[in-house]
């Protein structure tokens, strides 16, 4: 709550890179990193959400049609 809209606007916090990233910048790969604190933009939640949509049009909302 209060304590995660403080640390957001840190700017330590903003700019400290992870210590993942620090080793692929270091291979001269290219890596797309999303932001610490936006899950919204984070691909994985859409993808849940695809599917279970997918499995529930297709296969019922009960487990045993599963």
């Amino acid at each position: 709550c209060c304590a995660r809209v403080l640390i957001v606007k840190e700017l330590n916090f903003e700019a400290q890179k992870s210590h993942l990233q620090e080793e692929v910048e270091l291979t001269h790969y290219l890596v797309h990193f999303l932001p610490k604190y936006h899950y919204e933009l984070n691909f994985i939640k859409y993808y849940w959400g695809a599917v279970t949509h997918y499995a529930r049009k297709r296969y019922g909302y009960h487990i045993r049609a599963l």
